[in-house]
């Protein structure tokens, strides 16, 4: 009985030396967790804060604003070419039933 005594004890102290040794690495496990955490908070916020800083420069916005008036410009400066051409038609049909009319008129 005694040695079964020794036994038993020897496996309860070696069961508290595993015991303590998970708990030993289950707390620097959650140590290196708790700053994973925190490392991942500061960079979520110094994100944040750099696309708020950034949607609201007016550089990229006047930049947008900038190509839409560049867009608009060429648009305009096609539709003036094209009624630019239109006119241009235009002046020469009158000046042919100009000349058909003063034809007319020749006695």
């Amino acid at each position: 009985m005694a040695s079964s005594n020794v036994t038993l004890e020897n496996q309860l102290h070696s069961t508290q030396k595993n015991l303590l040794f998970l708990q030993q690495d289950h707390a620097s496990t959650l140590k290196g967790l708790h700053a994973e955490i925190r490392r991942l908070q500061q960079q979520c916020t110094d994100l944040t804060y750099e696309l708020t800083v950034r949607s609201s420069d007016p550089s990229d916005s006047s930049e947008v604003r900038c190509k839409e008036l560049q867009r608009r410009c060429e648009e305009l400066e096609a539709q003036l070419k094209k009624k630019e051409e239109e006119n241009t038609e235009l002046l020469r049909d009158l000046e042919q039933k100009n000349a058909m009319i003063s034809v007319w008129k020749t006695p």
